[in-house]
């Protein structure tokens, strides 16, 4: 999959699953979007992280709140609900 169509799959689905592996070698999971009708918007204090050429940004559902991660740390993704 390419970072464009991650960005396409969080902007067109209320819910996907993410399992990646952070900088320090953790799995972590995250059920997240970027669909403009399911998240809040972003804080101002946030925007830096939106996106970058190596990571992008979704609301994370589990903590309530903004996150990233790296494209290239992705272990598996998956549409959850798509309303």
């Amino acid at each position: 999959m390419t970072n464009t169509e991650i960005i396409q799959l969080l902007e067109q689905n209320a819910m996907v699953e993410v399992q990646f592996r952070t900088k320090r070698g953790h799995i972590r999971t995250m059920q997240c979007s970027r669909k403009p009708e399911s998240v809040p918007p972003i804080p101002i204090d946030k925007l830096h992280i939106l996106n970058g050429p190596d990571h992008v940004a979704a609301f994370d559902y589990l903590v309530n709140e903004w996150r990233a991660f790296r494209f290239d740390s992705i272990i598996e993704m998956y549409v959850l609900a798509e309303v």
